[in-house]
């Protein structure tokens, strides 16, 4: 669990409905709080964990749950231009969804290992470290 860690939407979705991998996001949070190194998701990604919860219950719910988010060790990274050229390439080279695409681009961009729960990300360790949960 040494280093940098970028989360994708998956893992991050995987850790509020208790699915296959949130023991394993669990410890991670765990150890990102106990060394005040926080793990990093693409504001891209963001997006799509705001949407899966607010799509999973109902609405004030969802805002609570979001707000309760906010609270954990995880760096939101702005989606900037050169993120943006990366992903976009990244997405055409290796028929990926945007969101995976922006987390791929911030793992290179922040020379840290991409943690997700999506298994067929896997094939993709050629760019950046993978973990799959």
């Amino acid at each position: 669990m040494a280093g940098k860690k970028v989360i994708d939407a998956h893992s991050v979705l995987a850790f509020f409905e208790n699915a296959t991998g949130a023991e394993k996001v669990s410890s991670l949070i765990k150890a990102a709080l106990e060394k005040d190194k926080p793990l990093m998701i693409s504001s891209l990604a963001w997006c799509e964990v705001c949407f899966g919860i607010y799509a999973s219950m109902e609405k004030s719910k969802a805002a609570q749950t979001i707000e309760n988010a906010l609270t954990l060790p995880i760096e939101i990274v702005p989606f900037d231009q050169d993120g943006a050229k990366m992903a976009a390439a990244i997405k055409v080279e290796n028929k990926v969804s945007y969101s995976d695409a922006a987390s791929i681009a911030l793992a290179k961009i922040k020379k840290a290992t991409l943690v997700t729960g999506k298994k067929e990300l896997g094939a993709l360790s050629k760019l950046v470290d993978i973990e799959v949960l």
